[in-house]
């Protein structure tokens, strides 16, 4: 099956990918370990706005544009796009009540993000 040599480097590599995965785990915390030529890490996610900035206006905005929001996935941001493309303009932030999937606890969270004529 494998040689001696062969099994010795077969194990020393499974040790290492088993070193790999279990350090993080042990040492949460540690900075990611950046090779000379891997692209830069990702920045952490934030909210497309907060309050007192500039908001998304749900008008203008696009599907993808919607998706930032918090409480806000692809589906609700595709409904929200469909009901104003259907219903007409916004006028006001309670006009997405209107839109499926929208209630009151999540058109508040959505208030501070939302620009609205």
């Amino acid at each position: 099956m494998f040689t001696r040599n062969e099994a010795l480097v077969l194990a020393v590599a499974c040790g290492a990918v088993v070193v790999a995965l279990v350090v993080p785990w042990v040492r949460p915390g540690l900075p990611p370990v950046v090779v000379a030529s891997s692209p830069e890490p990702l920045p952490t996610w934030r909210p497309a706005a907060s309050p007192g900035r500039v908001a998304v206006s749900v008008n203008l905005a696009t599907a993808e544009e919607l998706e930032r929001l918090p409480g806000i996935g692809p589906v609700l941001a595709r409904r929200i796009v469909e009901d104003r493309a259907r219903n007409g303009q916004y006028t006001r932030p309670e006009d997405l009540l209107r839109v499926k999937g929208i209630g009151r606890k999540t058109l508040d969270k959505l208030r501070p993000y939302l620009q609205v004529p």
